[in-house]
């Protein structure tokens, strides 16, 4: 009898640990990765996938939905991968705008993957664009698949499974070191569905450059994306996959390193995003990256202490160059929480070096940094203010100490942001892992 309680306490142990590597993901970073969309912008995609080379021809397929022949990809492009196995590429085009396309990747006669998703929008089209933005999701527990599972029935419609035309992550999409294992076991499986049939535009987060180095653009990260850097997608010439941006419908988006490089008022970034806001012409702009600038969650910003003071050095150099240009939306992660502020402009130059804290929002007020606040609607001109959303509540643990002045609401359950845009209007939707709308904030131009 012993001798089987010690086995069978054994066999548990065993079973334990290999469930908590599995959490962990302590996998081997050669595992296989599904098809998945990149750079849907202009007036093509990118379809990628990773798997040990077969010797058998590969290509990719696609067509409009609702007709019956198939259109030939481009050339597929082979890379080494880590280990046997080796990352796979094509690109779809022409793509017609604003249409749903059926896409198939193939290898002889076996269908390795499939997804049917929305190609770009032109800046005048007449159907909203729907985003998807998610932050220090890539925990790989529950939390993170509640997010998703939350989302994807939040989205769904008779017609699709969702309706989502692209993803922003704002970073930490796998802890707790960015490995190619974690990017497997965080990243492309719980995600596998939706990246088949929307493209993600992440910013790179501080655990990603645990093992991904943004000086050489090498490590796991920068395998797993491919982003524009000769503004291939609208806007400037970036000449880096760290920080770029592009075009999709009314919108122009910037994604921004706020993990990795140095934040000066002289850094290639900067000079790069002073020429960039300059650049687009489209009625939205939304910049994101990982380093909240306004935050009392699972970090603040009140303090320079907190990561190396990347906070205080994004609110203190980067947001003055964004509110003059007239970005609209401003969201990051990285503290684990739900927060969204006031309409705002100029919440910057406070105090003293290095914290430069934020007052108190009477005094914000009385310095008529308070535009708009504590509605659920407001009517914004172009330049008129700011807004600011953190995040950070996509999977790993959430918390907040406490109410940043600048901030209308505060959420510490996990969830997920979906935004809904068009050329008048852009709601906001705060979905927590139940399934429920926690926030909604409607913003809209003044009629013409």
């Amino acid at each position: 009898m012993s001798r089987f309680l010690f086995l069978l306490f054994l066999t548990l142990i065993l079973l334990a640990a290999v469930y908590r590597l599995d959490n962990r993901a302590f996998i081997p970073s050669d595992t296989p990765r599904k098809p998945y969309l990149q750079q849907v912008q202009g007036d093509s995609a990118l379809v990628c996938w990773r798997r040990v080379s077969s010797g058998f021809p590969q290509k990719v397929e696609w067509r409009m939905t609702g007709t019956s022949d198939w259109n030939a990809g481009a050339e597929v492009v082979q890379e080494e991968g880590p280990g046997p196995v080796y990352n796979f590429t094509s690109r779809l085009s022409p793509l017609p705008p604003d249409a749903r396309v059926e896409y198939r990747v193939l290898s002889a006669d076996l269908i390795l993957g499939r997804g049917i998703f929305h190609t770009a929008k032109d800046s005048e089209s007449a159907n909203p664009l729907k985003v998807w933005v998610l932050g220090d999701s890539g925990s790989g527990k529950r939390e993170q698949y509640h997010v998703l599972n939350a989302m994807a029935k939040h989205t769904a419609t008779p017609d699709a499974k969702t309706e989502i035309d692209l993803m922003l992550h704002v970073g930490d999409m796998a802890y707790s070191h960015g490995t190619e294992g974690e990017f497997d076991g965080r990243f492309f499986r719980p995600y596998s569905e939706m990246l088949a049939h929307l493209p993600c535009w992440p910013a790179i987060g501080n655990h990603e450059i645990k093992s991904s180095d943004v000086e050489t653009e090498s490590g796991p990260y920068f395998d797993a994306f491919i982003l524009p850097m000769a503004g291939e997608g609208g806007g400037a010439p970036s000449g880096t996959e760290v920080y770029y941006s592009f075009d999709n419908g009314p919108v122009h988006f910037i994604a921004l390193d706020s993990s990795g490089g140095k934040i000066t008022a002289d850094s290639e970034m900067i000079r790069w995003l002073k020429k960039d806001l300059a650049s687009h012409d489209r009625e939205w702009c939304i910049a994101f990256f990982h380093h909240p600038p306004y935050s009392l969650g699972t970090h603040t910003s009140q303090t320079a202490r907190d990561s190396r003071g990347r906070l205080v050095a994004m609110r203190e150099i980067v947001m003055p160059l964004l509110e003059a240009a007239g970005v609209d939306l401003i969201m990051a992660g990285h503290s684990h929480c739900y927060e969204r502020s006031a309409i705002v402009k100029g919440v910057f130059g406070y105090g003293s070096a290095p914290d430069h804290v934020v007052p108190d929002r009477e005094t914000l007020r009385n310095d008529g940094r308070i535009l708009h606040e504590n509605g659920d609607q407001y009517e914004v001109a172009r330049g008129e203010g700011s807004l600011y959303v953190v995040v950070g509540h996509g999977g790993a643990g959430v918390g907040l100490r406490g109410e940043h002045p600048l901030m209308d609401r505060f959420d510490d359950q996990h969830g997920s942001l979906l935004l809904t845009i068009d050329q008048r209007s852009l709601l906001l939707e705060n979905v927590v892992s139940n399934g429920e709308v926690m926030d909604r904030l409607l913003l809209l131009r003044p009629t013409p």
